[in-house]
């Protein structure tokens, strides 16, 4: 069998699959791969790629299977699919995407069968490694391929027991419950948390220059932004700007400016504004769910200050586990909380309250394969090494 012949093949096969798969995830509604029918899928497939691996080893079906090329071709495709996943919003809805699996990709049957179809072809390559005599070199192999078996197996079946939650916890109010993405089923969890405080800085928000562009919509176009800076004069395109007061925690009553730290202020900065001939003073400041914002129209363009956007926030909790172990810690955005197994994310607040909100929004998640994955990945990273070390060695020799 020369090389197009088996392209040809290897490409009947994939495309084949993938087609009869779509099929599958379109008409037939298949029960999730969940634990342990995953871990039984798995031990399945160990004993039946070693069966056909002892018994048709010869056969042309294992050739074509536990062929280099096949592993190319079955790559590229699973590449593409991993492509598509960035484009599209991998979120179900009741679009044709999600009817065809585009919206939960690493969870659809024609990803699971690419899968599934590198992970034979990893199979064979290893049982077939195994039985040869020892050495540095089959050992590295045999350590490299098992890595990349561990992750693409483990990270694929992860896709389906992967428990993604949303949690609302409350000042002074203990709570041990979430709720899975549609906000609808109870998660009861083997923790609960208290939020004790929550706090949150911010940037400081820019002086921007607007044109409008529908005024029957209020639709706008940002022509630029400058942040604010007492100490120089400001410009944005031909307007000049001089800032001569700014206060925090503003808030308006009719033409003056009064300071309260409380839920609703705003920032207030009073401007001149300069323009060829024209020249105004007036106060600038952004909206809240209290307050209009103040800006100055000239023309096409409007002036106005930015709502702020958070640098940081975080959440002061209290952690109850089912251990009975309680402390104290912190949630922050890029830095979860680990609570027996769970992974913690800040993320999100109420709004419009700020650094004033009651509530701390959470996501919890918890994948129980996650360690066999990091364990797999340290295994490619031994192969790697051995590798090097190997091939220098090749090399010393040959000189």
């Amino acid at each position: 069998m020369n090389i197009k012949e088996l392209y040809q093949k290897i490409l009947f096969i994939i495309t084949g699959g993938i087609s009869l798969s779509f099929f599958i995830e379109i008409f037939l509604n298949l029960p999730q791969f969940v634990f342990p029918y995953n871990l039984w899928l798995v031990v399945l497939l160990l004993i039946f790629t070693f069966f056909i691996y002892y018994f048709f080893r010869e056969k042309q079906i294992f050739i074509i299977l536990s062929s280099v090329h096949t592993a190319i071709a079955s790559l590229l495709f699973y590449i593409v699919f991993l492509i598509i996943s960035g484009f599209v919003p991998q979120v179900k809805d009741n679009t044709l995407l999600t009817t065809i699996g585009l919206t939960h990709i690493v969870s659809s049957i024609p990803f699971t069968f690419l899968t599934l179809l590198l992970v034979i072809n990893l199979l064979f390559a290893l049982w077939k490694r195994i039985f040869l005599p020892l050495s540095i070199k089959n050992v590295t192999f045999i350590i490299n391929h098992l890595g990349i078996l561990i992750v693409l197996l483990f990270g694929s079946i992860a896709a389906f027991d992967l428990i993604r939650t949303t949690m609302y916890i409350e000042k002074n109010k203990v709570i041990w419950y979430s709720f899975n993405d549609n906000n609808k089923d109870v998660v009861q969890l083997p923790f609960a948390i208290e939020l004790k405080d929550f706090d949150i800085d911010y940037f400081e928000p820019n002086i921007q220059l607007l044109k409008i562009k529908d005024i029957s919509n209020n639709k706008l176009d940002l022509i630029s932004q400058v942040s604010v800076d007492k100490n120089k004069i400001l410009k944005l395109k031909d307007f000049e700007i001089k800032i001569h007061r700014i206060i925090d925690y503003a808030w308006f009553i009719e033409d003056t400016v009064y300071t309260n730290y409380s839920p609703g202020y705003t920032k207030a900065v009073y401007v001149t504004i300069k323009r060829k001939n024209q020249m105004i003073n007036s106060w600038l400041s952004f909206p809240t769910f209290v307050q209009n914002a103040r800006y100055v129209r000239i023309g096409d363009y409007v002036l106005m200050l930015s709502t702020p956007q958070p640098k940081k926030y975080i959440s002061y909790v209290k952690v109850y586990e089912k251990s009975g172990r309680v402390y104290d810690d912190s949630i922050l955005v890029n830095h979860p909380l680990d609570i027996e197994g769970w992974k913690v994310y800040q993320k999100d607040y109420d709004q419009n309250l700020g650094e004033f909100s009651n509530i701390s929004i959470l996501e919890v998640n918890h994948d129980r394969w996650l360690s066999i994955v990091y364990f797999g990945l340290y295994m490619m990273i031994i192969g790697s090494i051995l590798l090097l070390i190997t091939s220098r060695r090749k090399n010393v020799s040959n000189i």
